[in-house]
C-alpha cells in the first residue's frame, strides 16, 4: 500500500508541473482500481514519509527555464518545491511520463512476450560541436543523442557521422530503475559542463542523456556497445582517437557516477578550471580508479558549493558505459559521450573586403570542409574535419583560401595562422599557379586539433577622386541686367578617407566615453532579453566594443570612461578603465530606472579627463526621447492646486532637448568624434535640424512638429545635425554620425561597426589638391578679378555637401587672362573629408564667338554648334540636365583635379605622394538668335510697280552701311507679300537699308539701327528648348511715290476779256485731265473732294473794265500732285481748260473754245529734284491764240439786240430767228419761246 500511495503522489505531482493533471489522477485511478482494500489511512501515512523523504531531496533547475527564479543548487538540494516550479515544461513532462511509466510497470506489467527488446535503429546522428573551447582543450566530436528512443532494457543500434568519411556505430541500452531522454546542453543552469570547458552548443541539438525523477536509491546505467568507425562504404577502420565521458549534470552528496571501458580511462580535464569565473564557488568530488583504471567512480560533494566536474578518455574502446546512482525521487544524473580525434577546421576572416573568400580544410584521406564565401567585414568557420591517426602518425592538412572570379589579390593583405598543433609549418602563404589561390599545409598529430585562420585584410588603397563637373543656366528672371543668358559652373570631388590597421608599429590612442541611458525603459523586455542586457552584451561580449578596445594592446592604446543617465546622472565617468575586465565589470553591473535626461550625460562628457594626443569618441546609446517622460502629443493636462493650471510635460522634453543640443555642440566644438545609437527608438516628433532650439507648447509649436514636416527628422538625429554643424575647426575628418533607427538585434552588429571606426589608425585622404578650368573662347568668365595679379576677388565660390565653411582652407583664387585659366588651390595641410563633396562654381556666359559662331554656321546652313574641327559635340555624360548629351559649345578647353595622395598615422600627417591628374568632363553651353522681319508697305497702297519689280534691303552689322560688314540682303517681292526676314542673328547692332526704289521714296517706321541683346533673346525665350530665332525684332519700310506738287494758282494761268460791257456776273473755268493723256489720269492726285476737277473763277469786279483782261483764281491752296518721272524721261500732263457755258446773262457770247495745258515734269541735272514746265496748246482758228501764250486766255462779248448787223455775226440763222420772232410767238409760243432762249445765249 505505502508503494501505491508513493506512486499515487508521484503522478499526480508530476501532472501538476505539466497542466496534465486530470489526465495523471485519471490514470493512477484507472491502475488502482483492482485493488481493494486500500485503507486511506495507509497512504494519507505513506505520503506522508514520502513528504519526508522528499524535503532532503535535490533541487535541479534545467537550463531553459524562463524564470527569474531559478532554483540554486545548495550541495544539499533541498528545496524541491521550488524545483518543481521551475522545471521546463519537457521536464515535467518527462518526469510525468516517468511517474506514469513506473506505475505501469510495478502495477499492470505487459505480457513478456509483448515486450520488444530492440527499439529502431538511429542513422541520423551527427557530432555536435561546441561554439567556446577553454584553452587547452581540443575540440570534441559530442554525440548527438536527439534521436535515441530506445526504452529500458531495450538496445538501439545507433550511428553518427563523424565526417564525410567517416561514421561511428554502436548499439546503445539502458537498465536500471530510471528512465533515459536526451537533453540540451547545458541541462541546467548550475551544471558545470556546458558553462565551462565546453560551452555555446548549438540550439536544438541535444547531446547529452538525462535521467528523469523517479525511484529513490536506484542505479541507471547506459552501455555502448560494438562501437567501431567505419568508411563511407561501409568498411570498419581501425586508428587512434580517444572517446570522451564526462558528467553532464552535477553530482551532489548522496550521488554517484561511474563510468568503465574496455580500455584504460584517464582523467583529461576538471571543470570549471582554476580561473574561471565562480571558480572558488565550485567544489569536487572524490574519484576513485580500479585497479585496471578501466573504471572511476566520482562521488558528490558534501559542501555547499557547486559541484564540479571531471572529464575522461579512454583509447579507441569497444565497449563503455556509465552508471547514475540517486538517493532520492527527485535527484537526477546526466552522462555526455564525444569522440576525440586528430581535427582540423578552418575561418576565413575578411576586412573591408570587395570580393569574396572562402576557406577549405582538407585531409587526402578524411575528405574535406569548406566555408562559406565571405566578404566585407566577417568571418566564417568550416565544420571540422576529423581524422583517424596512430599515436605515432601525424595527418596532412593542406588550408585553401579561394577568392571570387576576377579578384585581384594584389589588393589585399592576406596571413595565415594555425591555432592549436600543426607542427612545423612555414606560415608564408604558396600560389596555386592555376587558380590564384593561396594555401598552406600543416601535420596535425595524433588525436590533435589544428585551426587554420586565414586573415584577408583589404589594402588601405585610396581610388582615383570622384570628380563631376556640370553646367546648368541660372534662371533668366534673377539673374543680373547683361547677364540673362549666364551658366553655373560647378566642379566637384568628394572627398574620401580609407583607413586600415596601422602596421608601422605605432599605437593608436583611444579615449572612449561611454554615455549610456539606464532609464526604466531600458529594462523593457525584447524576446528573452531586455535592451539593457542587449547593450551590455554588445560592450562585453567577445567580439564586441570591449574586446575591440583592449584586446590588441599591442595595436590599440585604449582607455575608456562610463558615465549613465537617466532621471539624473549616474555613473559620473571619473574612473578610467583600462582593461576588458574593468570596461565589462561597470557595463555589466548597470541597472535601468527613471526617466531620460539626455542633457545630465551629455554635459559630463566635458569634465572627464583624456590623454594628450588621443584620439577622443562619444557614444552615446539612448532608447528614448529627451525628458521626463518622452516626448508626447497628449502630455498637456491640468495640474496645480484644483487643477486650475495648465502642465506640459513636453517642457522636460524640450529643456532637456535644448540643453542637450548646446552639451553636444560643445562636445564637436571640443573634436570629440560622436556616435549617437538610438536604440528601439519611437517616432513621436519631428524637429527642425537647423535649430538650435525648440520652444513653444503644445498648442502652438516652434522648431518641432507631432507630424512629419519636410525636412525634419527625430531628435537624435536633429541633435546629430547641430553638432555636424559645429565641428572642430582643428580637428581633421571628425566623425559625427547618428545610428537612429537600430533595433536591440542590430545593437550587437552597430557596435562592431562603431569598434572598427573606433579603432582606425591609418589613413589616406586627397591632399594638396587645385581644381583648374580654362575656359574655352564661347565662355566668357562673370567673376571680378585684378587685372595685374590675376586674384580672383569675387564670383568663385567653393561650396560643400555638409555645409561647412572652408573658406579658410583655400589658399588661393586667380585667373589667368591669357590662358584663360581658374585655379582654385586648397592649402597644402588641408585633407578632404570623407564623402563631402567639394564645389567650386562660378559664372559664365557665351562669349560673342559663340553668338556669331552659331549665326554664321546657321545661315551657311550647318549645325549651329559646329567647332572648328567641323565637329558638333555635346555635352559629355555626367554634365547635367541642360547639357548632358545635347549639342552646344565646349564651356571649357580644358579642366582637371591636381591632387596629391596624403597618409596620415593616428591623424598625424606623414606624406603626400603627388598623383596624375584627373580630367574633368566637358559640358556645353548653348545660345540664342533672334531675327530682323522686314515688311514693306507702298503709299499710297496702290502705288507699287505695276512691272513685276522688286525691291532689295540690304543688312549691315554697325550703325550705318558698310559693304564691308554687310550681313545680307533681302529681296522683296509682290508675291512674297512685299516681306522678307534675315534670321539667325547674334547679339549686335544692325543697320537696315533699303535699296532706292526710283520714283519713291523710303521711310522707317523705327529706326533703321536694330540692336539685339541676350537679354532680349533670353527673356523672349527663358526656357532650354527653343534657340533659334526667338524674337522678331521689326522694320517696316514704306516707299512712298514721289510726286510733284503742282500749285495751280502759281502754274496755270487762266485770263478772262470781256469786250461790249463790263461784267455783270463772275465767269467760271474747269480744269480738267485730257482725256486722251493716260499719264494725267494715272499720275495726279487732286485734292480731295475735286472729284477730279478744279474751278477757276474770274471775278466781275476785275471785269469792269472793258478790253482789260483779269485772271481767273482757283481755290486757295489748289495743288495738284503729280507723279514724279523715272529713269531719264519726262512726265507729260495734259490739263484742258474751259469754261463754264452755264446760266449766262442775256446779250453775253461766252468764248466755247478749250485750251489744252501741257505741264512737262523732268529731273534737274543736279538730281536735287524735279522741274516743271508750263505750256498752253490753242486749237486752230481760236481768236486768243498767240505765238507764245503764257496763259489761258477767254474773251466774252456782250451784243446789244438793236445793234444785231443784218448779216455777219455768228450764223445767218441765228438773226433770222431773232428777226422772225415776235411773228411766231403767236403761233409757236412754247417753241418759240425755247429756241428764243437758245439763240440769244450767242
Amino acid at each position: 500500500m505505502k508503494r501505491i500511495a508513493e506512486w499515487f503522489a508521484a503522478v499526480g505531482a508530476a501532472a501538476s508541473k505539466s497542466g496534465k493533471r486530470l489526465m495523471a489522477v485519471v490514470a493512477a485511478v484507472a491502475m488502482l482500481g483492482g485493488v481493494a482494500g486500500v485503507s486511506a489511512t495507509a497512504m494519507a501515512d505513506d505520503q506522508s514519509a514520502a513528504d519526508t523523504q522528499q524535503s532532503t531531496a535535490q533541487t535541479e533547475t534545467p537550463a531553459n527555464t524562463d524564470s527569474k527564479d531559478a532554483g540554486t543548487d545548495t550541495g544539499n538540494k533541498d528545496d524541491s518545491t521550488k524545483a518543481d516550479a521551475t522545471k521546463s515544461d519537457d521536464a515535467a513532462s518527462a518526469d510525468t511520463d516517468a511517474a506514469a511509466s513506473e506505475l505501469t510497470e510495478q502495477t499492470a506489467p505487459a505480457p513478456t512476450s509483448t515486450l520488444n527488446t530492440q527499439a529502431a535503429e538511429a542513422t541520423n546522428g551527427s557530432c555536435v560541436y561546441a561554439g567556446n573551447v577553454a584553452s587547452g582543450l581540443n575540440n570534441v566530436c559530442w554525440l548527438d543523442m536527439t534521436n535515441f528512443t530506445a526504452d529500458k532494457d531495450q538496445l538501439q543500434p545507433m550511428s553518427v557521422k563523424l565526417s564525410d568519411s567517416l561514421t561511428m556505430k554502436f548499439n546503445i541500452k539502458y537498465t536500471g530503475g530510471r528512465k533515459l531522454r536526451s537533453a540540451a546542453v547545458p541541462t541546467w543552469n548550475k551544471a558545470a559542463f556546458g558553462h565551462y570547458g565546453y560551452a555555446g552548443f548549438p540550439e536544438g541539438t541535444k547531446p547529452a542523456l538525462y535521467q528523469i525523477t523517479g525511484s529513490y536509491n536506484t542505479e541507471s546505467t547506459v552501455e555502448l556497445t560494438d562501437i567501431k568507425i567505419v568508411n563511407a562504404d561501409g568498411s570498419e577502420i581501425t586508428g587512434n582517437y580517444s572517446f570522451m565521458m564526462a558528467d553532464a549534470e552535477s553530482t551532489n552528496n548522496d550521488e554517484s557516477i561511474s563510468f568503465t571501458s574496455s580500455n584504460e580511462i584517464e582523467q583529461v580535464a576538471q571543470f570549471p578550471q582554476q580561473g574561471d569565473a565562480d571558480y572558488k564557488n565550485y567544489a569536487f568530488g572524490d574519484q576513485t580508479f580500479s585497479a585496471d583504471h578501466k573504471t572511476v567512480t566520482g562521488g558528490g560533494v558534501r559542501t555547499g558549493a557547486n559541484p564540479g566536474i571531471y572529464l575522461y578518455k579512454t583509447k579507441s574502446p569497444d565497449t563503455v558505459s556509465v552508471t547514475m546512482g540517486v538517493h532520492y525521487g527527485r535527484e537526477i544524473q546526466a552522462a555526455i559521450f564525444g569522440v576525440l580525434f586528430s581535427n582540423a577546421e578552418t575561418t576565413v576572416t575578411t576586412n573591408n573586403a570587395s570580393d569574396t573568400f572562402a576557406g577549405k580544410v582538407e585531409s587526402q584521406t578524411y575528405g574535406s570542409e569548406q566555408t562559406g564565401g565571405v566578404t566585407g567585414s566577417n568571418s566564417a568557420t568550416s565544420k571540422v574535419v576529423n581524422m583517424l591517426s596512430d599515436t605515432d602518425t601525424s595527418e596532412q592538412v593542406k588550408f585553401t583560401l579561394s577568392a571570387s572570379e576576377n579578384t585581384n589579390w594584389n589588393d589585399y593583405n592576406v596571413s595565415f595562422t594555425c591555432d592549436g598543433d600543426c607542427g612545423e609549418y612555414d606560415a608564408t602563404p604558396q600560389i596555386d599557379t592555376a587558380t590564384g589561390n593561396r594555401y598552406v599545409t600543416v601535420s596535425v598529430a595524433s588525436e590533435k586539433s589544428a585551426h587554420g585562420k586565414w586573415v584577408v585584410t583589404k589594402k588601405v588603397k585610396l581610388d582615383t577622386p570622384k570628380i563631376q563637373k556640370s553646367i546648368s543656366k541660372d534662371e533668366v528672371d534673377s539673374a543680373a541686367t547683361g547677364q540673362k543668358d549666364s551658366y553655373t559652373l560647378s566642379l566637384n570631388v568628394k572627398g574620401n578617407t580609407v583607413s586600415g590597421t596601422t602596421t608601422s608599429g605605432e599605437k593608436a590612442k583611444i579615449d572612449v566615453a561611454f554615455v549610456l541611458d539606464t532609464s526604466g525603459s531600458m529594462n523593457d523586455k525584447v524576446g528573452n532579453s531586455t535592451r539593457l542586457k542587449n547593450m551590455q552584451n554588445a560592450i562585453t561580449d567577445n567580439g564586441g566594443l570591449s574586446s575591440v578596445l583592449f584586446n590588441s594592446p599591442d595595436k590599440i592604446d585604449a582607455q575608456a570612461h562610463v558615465i549613465t543617465f537617466a532621471s539624473g546622472l549616474g555613473l559620473d565617468g571619473t574612473s578610467v578603465l583600462s582593461t576588458k575586465a574593468d570596461l565589462d565589470e561597470v557595463v555589466n553591473g548597470l541597472t535601468a530606472n527613471g526617466a531620460t535626461h539626455w542633457e545630465k550625460g551629455l554635459e559630463r562628457v566635458s569634465n572627464i579627463s583624456t590623454r594628450p594626443g588621443a584620439t577622443k569618441y562619444v557614444v552615446f546609446l539612448t532608447d528614448g526621447d529627451p525628458g521626463n517622460k518622452g516626448w508626447k502629443e497628449t502630455n498637456v493636462y491640468s495640474c496645480g492646486v484644483l487643477g486650475l493650471q495648465t502642465c506640459d510635460d513636453n517642457d522636460s522634453a524640450r529643456s532637456v532637448y535644448n540643453a542637450s543640443v548646446i552639451a553636444g555642440k560643445q562636445l564637436a566644438k571640443a573634436g570629440w568624434n560622436i556616435l549617437n545609437v538610438g536604440v528601439d527608438m519611437p517616432t513621436t516628433v519631428y524637429v527642425n535640424p537647423e535649430a538650435d532650439s525648440v520652444s513653444g507648447s503644445n498648442y502652438k509649436l516652434h522648431n518641432h512638429s507631432f507630424s512629419q514636416t519636410a525636412g525634419w527628422v527625430s531628435p537624435l538625429e536633429a541633435l546629430t545635425a547641430r553638432e555636424n554643424d559645429n565641428k572642430s575647426t582643428t580637428v581633421k575628418d571628425q566623425l559625427i554620425k547618428a545610428y537612429p533607427k537600430t533595433t536591440s538585434s542590430e545593437l550587437a552588429q552597430v557596435f562592431k561597426d562603431l569598434g572598427q571606426i573606433i579603432t582606425t589608425t591609418t589613413t589616406k585622404s586627397y591632399g594638396k589638391v587645385s581644381i583648374v578650368d580654362t575656359l574655352s573662347d564661347y565662355a566668357d568668365p562673370l567673376f571680378e578679378y585684378d587685372k595685374q595679379s590675376g586674384e580672383i576677388t569675387s564670383g568663385v565660390t567653393v561650396v560643400t555637401s555638409d555645409r561647412s565653411n572652408v573658406d579658410a582652407e583655400v589658399a588661393s583664387k586667380t585667373y589667368d587672362v591669357a590662358t584663360r585659366t581658374v585655379t582654385v588651390t586648397f592649402k597644402d595641410g588641408f585633407t578632404l573629408a570623407k564623402d563631402v563633396t567639394y564645389s567650386v562654381q562660378f559664372k559664365v556666359k557665351p562669349s560673342d564667338k559663340a553668338y556669331e559662331t552659331y549665326a554664321s554656321n546657321k545661315q551657311s546652313e550647318k549645325g549651329g554648334y559646329t567647332d572648328t574641327d567641323n565637329t558638333v559635340h555635346q555635352g559629355e555624360p555626367g554634365t547635367g540636365t541642360d547639357s548632358e548629351n545635347k549639342d552646344g559649345f565646349y564651356s571649357n578647353a580644358e579642366a582637371h583635379l591636381a591632387y596629391s595622395e596624403c597618409t596620415a598615422v593616428n591623424n598625424v600627417a606623414k606624406d603626400c605622394v603627388s598623383k596624375d591628374n584627373v580630367t574633368y568632363q566637358k559640358p556645353v553651353l548653348q545660345v540664342k538668335t533672334g531675327k530682323i522681319q522686314v515688311t514693306k508697305n507702298w503709299d499710297p497702297t496702290d502705288s507699287e510697280p505695276k512691272d513685276g519689280s522688286k525691291v532689295t534691303v540690304n543688312i549691315y552689322k554697325g550703325v550705318h552701311a558698310d559693304d564691308s560688314q554687310k550681313v545680307d540682303t533681302l529681296t522683296l517681292a509682290k508675291d512674297g507679300g512685299w516681306t522678307g526676314s534675315l534670321g539667325n542673328l547674334a547679339p549686335s547692332t544692325y543697320f537696315v537699308e533699303e535699296t532706292n526704289v526710283d520714283g519713291y521714296t523710303a521711310s522707317y517706321s523705327q529706326s533703321q539701327t536694330v540692336t539685339i541683346t541676350a537679354d532680349d533673346l533670353w527673356k523672349a525665350e527663358p526656357n532650354m528648348t527653343k534657340f533659334d530665332n526667338v524674337r522678331a525684332y521689326d522694320v517696316t519700310i514704306t516707299n512712298t511715290l514721289n510726286r510733284v506738287d503742282l500749285d495751280v494758282n502759281a502754274n496755270v494761268k487762266v485770263s478772262k476779256t470781256v469786250q461790249g460791257a463790263a461784267a455783270s456776273k463772275d465767269f467760271t473755268f474747269n480744269l480738267t485731265c485730257a482725256k486722251s493723256n493716260a499719264a494725267c489720269k494715272d499720275g495726279v492726285t487732286w485734292p480731295k473732294d475735286s472729284n477730279g476737277s478744279l474751278t477757276a473763277t474770274a471775278s466781275k469786279s476785275d471785269l469792269q473794265t472793258i478790253g482789260t483782261p483779269a485772271d481767273a483764281k482757283f481755290p486757295d491752296g489748289s495743288t495738284l500732285q503729280l507723279k514724279a518721272p523715272t529713269g531719264t524721261t519726262s512726265a507729260v500732263y495734259e490739263f484742258t481748260v474751259s469754261e463754264d457755258q452755264s446760266g449766262n446773262p442775256a446779250g453775253w457770247k461766252y468764248d466755247t473754245d478749250t485750251v489744252t495745258v501741257k505741264v512737262t515734269v523732268s529731273k534737274k541735272t543736279d538730281g536735287s529734284g524735279y522741274k516743271t514746265k508750263v505750256e498752253y496748246v490753242y486749237a486752230d482758228g481760236d481768236s486768243d491764240k498767240t505765238d507764245n501764250p503764257k496763259s489761258a486766255d477767254f474773251t466774252n462779248v456782250f451784243v446789244a439786240v438793236s445793234s444785231l448787223p443784218v448779216t455777219g455775226g455768228r450764223s445767218a440763222r441765228d438773226w433770222l430767228i431773232y428777226g422772225g420772232g415776235l411773228g411766231l410767238l403767236a403761233l409757236l409760243a412754247g417753241a418759240g419761246y425755247t429756241v428764243w432762249r437758245k439763240r440769244q445765249l450767242v
